[in-house]
């Protein structure tokens, strides 16, 4: 099996999230995909703005827990 540095996931999104999502991309030019991962890099940089890296909490790769 060949590794990736991309992850597939499955999400359920309430219907005005969707609608949202879908017109954020259109105003944008982008994919669907692009519009999430656009959001959660802002959360990310707006996290490290309020918290420093260490009470972030991050997952460990092998166990898949947070730690």
């Amino acid at each position: 099996m060949k590794s990736s540095k991309f992850h597939r996931l499955q999400i359920r999104l309430p219907e005005d999230c969707k609608l949202f999502l879908e017109s954020q991309a259109l105003h944008n030019v982008s994919s669907q995909n692009s519009e999430i991962v656009r959001c959660i890099r802002a959360q990310m940089e707006a996290a490290e703005g309020v918290t420093s890296n260490a009470s972030v909490p991050t997952v460990e790769r092998t166990r898949g827990r947070s730690v």
